[in-house]
């Protein structure tokens, strides 16, 4: 437990704020829903993955079963943990860097909420 403990604690925070880092005010919220979707699809998802491939980890002694199941089940979640780090290095960057440049400059982080209302009403 305090494995899983510690595990949520330094990876769920901060995967919550890099994705809604960015986000406009005002559709900071949908951002954080979205974000806390993938955190418990993702989670429901690998756990499918992890006891599937434990159940199906076979032929083995009896006494031995439990034993290659946990080992069967360890290597699997390594596994997506390789190819979620894959994706992670290969895409998140590249995307970041792209959009960055198409956006105007509200929307980019260069103007704040209070500096927009500061020039709207000065004009």
């Amino acid at each position: 437990m305090v494995l899983i403990g510690a595990g949520q604690g330094g990876s769920l925070g901060p995967l919550t704020a890099s994705g809604i880092a960015g986000v406009a005010p005002e559709d900071a919220g949908l951002a954080s829903g979205r974000v806390n979707v993938a955190h418990q699809l993702g989670g429901s998802l690998g756990l499918f993955v992890t006891v599937f491939a434990a159940a199906g980890a076979g032929t083995v002694d009896p006494l031995d079963l439990l034993a290659h199941r946990a080992a069967t089940s360890l290597t699997v979640g390594t596994a997506m943990l390789a190819v979620v780090a894959l994706v992670i290095v290969l895409i998140v960057p590249s995307r970041k860097a792209s959009t960055d440049s198409s956006r105007p400059a509200s929307r980019a982080g260069l103007a704040t909420p209070a500096s927009s209302r500061q020039a709207a009403s000065v004009a």
